[in-house]
This record gives C-alpha cells, structure tokens and sequence, in this order.
C-alpha cells in the first residue's frame, strides 16, 4: 500500500473520528439539554404541585379547625348523630364537594358525610401515631381508593383539653390537577404507585399514548401520538405520610419543535458529512499532488536497481519531498552519464579488439600450418567473433594479456623449433657437402685403383677421369695391354 494511501486512511479514520466525536458530543449535549429542561420542568411542576397542594390543604385547615370547634362544642358527646347534625348544620364551610370524616383515637370511622368505601377512613394507624406524638395538623394528598385521590387535612377534635377523636376534610384532586393543567397549558395525569391512571385532564390522549411512566424515577421522553411528538416529563408526587404517593405525568406537545430540531439535526448532520467527504478529497489531492514527485523517486531507483533508465523525473515540487526527488535525478543523471561512458569504453574496447585480433591474425600468418590452427582457437577462444554483451562486459585486460602470453609461448615455442630445424637444416648440408666430397673422393680411388688392376679386353672402353672421357687406349694402351 502506498505511503500516501496509508497516510490519507489514517487522517481520513482521524477525521471520521473526529465527526462521530462531534455528533456524539452533540447528542450528548442534546441531552444535557433535554434533562436541564426536564430539571427545570419537574422543578415548575413541583414548585406549583406543592403551591396548589398546600393552599388547598391551608383553605381545608381552615375547615377542619372551625368543624372541629363547632363538633367539641354542639357535639361533646361525639356520637353520630349529633356530629351528622353538625355537619349538616354547617353548609358554610362544608361545601358539597368536602368530605368530612370523624374517627375514634382507635382508627374506627364515627361519622362521615359521605359513604366510605370497605368502612376504611383516610386517618390510617400511621397517622393515629403522628397525632400521639404530638402532631397538631397534618394536609396532603392522599388516594382513597383506586380510582380517587383527594387533597385532605387533618386535625384532632379535643374536648376540654383531652383529644376525644379525629378530624378528615377532603377534597378530590381533580380540581388543583384541572387547575394546574390550566396553568402550565399541557394535559396533565396522576398516576397511582402501580402506574395506574386515577386522575386525567385528557383521558383520550392517555389512552392513545399507552405510556409506561416508570415508578421509581422521574422521567423525561419524546413519544409519538398519531403523528404528534410529546414531551413527557414524569414527576413523582407524595402523599401526606411522606411516601411515594404516585406519578404527575404532563404532556407537551412539540411537534412542531421536534419537526424544527429534527431538520436541523439533519441539515448538521449532512454540513458534517459533506465537510468530512471534502477534507478527505481534498486531503487525498494534497497527497496526491505532494507525494507524486516521492513515488516518480522511488520508481526512478527501482528501475534503477534493476538496471533499468526509465524517464526523468519531471515535477520534483518544494520541501523534503522535493529534495529527495530533486537528489535521485542527480542519481539518474549520474547513472546516465556512467551508462554511456562505459557504452563508449565498450565501444573503444571493441575496436581495440577488433585491431587485436587483426593484428595477431596477421602475426598468426606468418606461422606454419600448425601454430596458426592454434593460436587462431586461442584467439577465437578468447576474442570471439560475435561477442555477446554479458561476456564482452566481463571481459578484462588480465584476459588478454593471458592471451598475449599464450601466443608469444607458442611463438616463442616455434622460433624455438624454427631455430633448431635451421641448426639441423645447417648440419645437414653441412655433413652433406662432406658427404659428396667423400663420395667424390672414393670414386677417384676407385678409378685409381681400377687403373692399377688388370681389365679384360673390351671395346676400348670410355672412362670419366676428373670429369674428362677418355679411352683405355688414350690413357695407356701398352698398359692395358
């Protein structure tokens, strides 16, 4: 993989990286913000949850103690009847949506105004205990079954002095839940501790939404309502002993907001990606453009390593880029220049050979048959007459002195033989001119001495005397005779 390539993968992964970080950053704070507003959410709700809650339970206070001072002084004796009586004699302050309970110090329902459901009074043994330990008034709200929630207020009923029963003056919730919807301008549900709706200013829309509020937490989230978007916020509520005593669940309708911030999310979304394809195109080009003049370097010096010129290089460009690919055109050049001096050092060898090879042809010329067959395989050996390109690069001066030397032996060689053929040649005309003399000599002693001998009649016969022919009779016929 090329050098370029490695480098724009790594900055393009960088960038990449960086987007997703920035996204991620943004989600992240785009939920820092959904949770800052569900913060400020839940701390309105609340805020005006318990405004509501605790001047419902003031006006009920207000009731409870005025009944309670009607019922120890009409009523002493708290029975039913009389304290049926005086809640019936006290329209003024028990309207009809108050209801009114009285219970014993033991927890068991005396009288109220209106029915009670399984005889289970709103004072439970939990709020008996408060009371004995000195509590003077307790208000909150409280869920008197499973499909009702009342605000309510509580006091003790004492006669000279001495606590004789309990007071309860409730109010649904309905009304402060109408209220508070009314003032935040968003539906709003209470939800019992299962999650069970008790109380809705918009029953329709719950039902659509099928929600499941957590029950231990306060929640925040987007829902899709038939093409609506709503932002529910789950806050918790407690009832008047302190506990959990359900979930108020308010409904924002955001669509068009949400249709707002989704656009943009997108149009950020496809700025980003857009960004991040042009940095890395644009960061490829510049690579591209930057490391061209190192990969025509790098192919120049494996050409070169194989012994190959290939093209100069034509952009070698700025920096240490550029130096490098400016360096290996020296190297070029320089190898250029060596090719061709040694091309010309081949070609000067070659005609030195050629000029050798005449020369010492001719040399071979002026030997015998023999010499010349030798020393022209010597010569054909060594100085061939077509030599290929790989064994006249390799060939060396060493060489041809080799063969200079192999043919001055053989020269020297056949002098020497030359010289001794001529000492011979020289004894052998020599001893031959002996030779003849001898033979000369022996054939004057031999006519000499046929002179001497006595010869049969012939035919005067004819004799060869210093090279003159004679007869016997010329010579000495009285002899013969």
């Amino acid at each position: 993989m090329l050098l370029r390539t490695q480098i724009a993968l790594l900055l393009s992964g960088a960038i990449l990286l960086v987007a997703v970080g920035v996204a991620g950053v943004g989600i992240w704070q785009r939920n820092l913000d959904a949770q800052r507003l569900t913060n400020i959410a839940l701390a309105l709700q609340s805020s005006l949850w318990n405004n509501l809650v605790d001047e419902t339970v003031g006006d009920l206070n207000l009731v409870a103690s005025e009944l309670s001072v009607r019922l120890s002084n009409l009523a002493p004796s708290l029975s039913p009847d009389a304290i049926g009586d005086v809640i019936d004699a006290s329209p003024d302050i028990v309207t009809p949506e108050i209801t009114v309970q009285v219970v014993s110090n033991e927890g068991d329902l005396i009288r109220a105004n209106a029915t009670v459901l399984h005889s289970l009074p709103l004072i439970d043994r939990q709020i008996l205990n408060r009371f004995s330990l000195g509590a003077s008034m307790i208000g909150g709200l409280r869920q008197e079954s499973r499909e009702r929630f009342v605000i309510a207020a509580m006091r003790a009923i004492a006669i000279q002095g001495t606590q004789r029963a309990l007071l309860s003056v409730s109010v649904p919730a309905d009304e402060i839940v109408a209220q508070m919807a009314d003032d935040i301008g968003e539906p709003l549900f209470l939800l019992s501790p299962r999650g069970r709706l008790v109380v809705g200013t918009d029953p329709a829309l719950w039902a659509r939404a099928q929600l499941s509020i957590p029950r231990h937490a306060a929640r925040s989230r987007l829902i899709d309502v038939d093409g609506q978007s709503y932002f529910a916020v789950a806050m918790r509520v407690h009832d008047l002993s302190g506990r959990e005593g359900g979930t108020m669940v308010a409904l924002r309708d955001v669509t068009e907001a949400q249709l707002f911030s989704g656009g943009v999310e997108r149009v950020g979304l496809v700025v980003v990606a857009l960004a991040a394809l042009l940095m890395v195109a644009a960061l490829y080009a510049l690579l591209r453009q930057a490391f061209q003049p190192l990969e025509d370097a790098v192919g120049v010096l494996d050409a070169l390593s194989k012994g190959e010129l290939p093209r100069p290089i034509d952009h070698t460009g700025a920096g240490e880029i550029g130096r490098i690919a400016k360096a290996v055109a020296v190297f070029r050049r320089n190898t250029q220049q060596l090719v061709d001096q040694n091309e010309a050092i081949a070609r000067q060898r070659r005609r030195q050979e050629r000029v050798i090879r005449r020369e010492l042809e001719r040399l071979a010329g002026l030997l015998d048959a023999e010499g010349r067959a030798e020393i022209l395989g010597d010569l054909a050996t060594v100085l061939p007459d077509n030599p290929d390109r790989q064994s006249a690069s390799h060939m060396e001066l060493a060489t041809l002195a080799q063969l200079l030397s192999l043919m001055s032996k053989r020269i020297a060689d056949q002098q020497n033989r030359l010289t001794g053929l001529v000492a011979e040649l020289r004894d052998s005309i020599a001893t031959r001119a002996r030779l003849a003399a001898l033979e000369q000599e022996l054939d004057i002693a031999r006519e000499l001495q046929r002179t001497f001998l006595p010869q049969p009649l012939a035919p005067d016969p004819r004799i060869e005397v210093f090279g003159l022919s004679v007869s016997a009779k010329e010579v000495g016929g009285d002899f013969f005779d």
